[in-house]
């Protein structure tokens, strides 16, 4: 995922949700799950397939101002039955929000699917690389997604 369609990879995908029904019914069951309204963030863009796609969606736990979880999700046009999301925990820096871990976030979204019932199924994609802050700080995944299932 990236700040701007040129900019640096910033944050990797983490989070795959097999949904017949596109992203509406990934932000209900999502918000079923976590409660997390849009509490704003920056827009960002998806690469996959050799091009770049904002955003559908975001949600976060705590406000624009504050430490919080947050995850912004994207359905894919080649496959609208699977959104795929990036989350992570940040926090408020000098220079605007800091990213501090990616998996802490998604293993708190995937435990909360899993408490409602949802199938939660791991893979590992890899994605690991290194992503450095705007305040210099260096955080990376370990590679593994969650894939959640939604009926």
């Amino acid at each position: 995922m990236r700040s701007d369609p040129r900019g640096a990879d910033r944050d990797p995908i983490n989070l795959l949700y097999d949904s017949a029904n596109g992203v509406g019914s990934v932000l209900s069951a999502f918000h079923a799950d976590l409660p997390w309204p849009d509490n704003g963030g920056s827009r960002m863009f998806f690469l996959y397939a050799g091009s770049e796609h904002a955003q559908d969606a975001q949600r976060a736990s705590a406000c624009g101002g504050c430490d919080r979880y947050h995850v912004r999700f994207r359905t894919s046009s080649a496959r609208p039955d699977r959104t795929v999301a990036a989350s992570h925990y940040e926090v408020v820096s000098w220079c605007g929000h800091s990213s501090r871990s990616f998996d802490h976030a998604r293993d708190r979204i995937a435990a909360a699917a899993a408490a409602s019932g949802r199938a939660v199924t791991w893979h590992f994609w890899g994605n690991t690389k290194m992503s450095v802050q705007c305040d210099g700080y260096e955080v990376a995944s370990d590679g593994w997604i969650a894939e959640i299932d939604l009926p």
